[in-house]
């Protein structure tokens, strides 16, 4: 599902920019590499784990469907 367009996944027109969008398939790529751990995918794009959190919020990350 991930390598769906992110408009596509929200079921909406997508308003997020080209960088947000790539930072959004990091994030869920980073994830899937790390198995759903938030420590060690934080670590693997080089930002904290609060960090993390905040923007599984914004961008509405819901782990079991990424």
């Amino acid at each position: 599902m991930a390598d769906l367009p992110i408009d596509v996944i929200e079921g909406k027109a997508s308003t997020f920019t080209t960088f947000e969008k790539a930072e959004y398939q990091a994030i869920v790529q980073a994830l899937k590499f790390a198995d759903g751990n938030k420590k060690i995918a934080a670590a693997e794009l080089g930002i904290a784990r609060s960090t993390l959190y905040r923007k599984l919020r914004s961008y509405r990350i819901d782990l079991d469907r990424a």
